[in-house]
């Protein structure tokens, strides 16, 4: 079975800087990560992390079509992690940046 973080936490238990930061939703929206699988660019941002259900709420960007997943929330040593794809491709969230707004 996948290793899924088990226990219920708040977003103050955790370690990763990048989910402590995540305790104001404005903080957390939209952060980006962009992904080369070998065929496309790949733009993922957060939408919403839910520690107690394990879960992540990501827009994917993919050849110019739009949709919005639900994936399991991971860790391993290297940190949290959601998969994505058929290879099942490991997508940080140390990777994730924020999003500057243009004035």
């Amino acid at each position: 079975m996948k290793n899924i973080i088990a226990n219920e936490v708040n977003s103050t238990e955790i370690e990763n800087p990048i989910l402590l930061n995540f305790t104001n939703p404005k903080d957390r929206y939209m952060n980006e990560y962009i992904h080369h699988d070998g065929e496309n660019f790949i733009t993922f941002n957060i939408v919403e992390i839910n520690t107690a259900k394990c879960e992540i709420i990501v827009a994917v960007s993919c050849a110019g079509k739009l949709s919005e997943h639900t994936f399991d929330l991971l860790q391993n040593n290297n940190g949290y992690y959601f998969e994505y794809g058929m290879c099942l491709t490991k997508i940080f969230l140390d990777n994730f940046e924020q999003v500057e707004e243009e004035h």
